[in-house]
């Protein structure tokens, strides 16, 4: 049986690039939260990312400049 993942909608600051294989590390109420490995990226445009980790999906939705360091 597939496991449902938990999803959560945050505003907030991508502080690396989020890539696949890797942990994203985001900003949220300035502070900084790892998410386990990233399995993919689902949406990326200049107002959000979404992306799928191994136990969750996040939808962060960028503050101010966090754009220009999640491309």
């Amino acid at each position: 049986m597939k496991k449902t993942k938990i999803k959560y909608r945050y505003a907030g600051r991508v502080m690396v690039p989020v890539r696949p294989g890797m942990r994203a590390i985001v900003e949220i109420e300035g502070e900084p939260v790892m998410t386990s490995k990233v399995i993919r990226v689902k949406k990326q445009n200049d107002r959000k990312i979404v992306f799928e980790t191994e136990n969750s999906v996040y939808e962060i939705f960028f503050l101010n400049d966090a754009a220009v360091k999640a491309a």
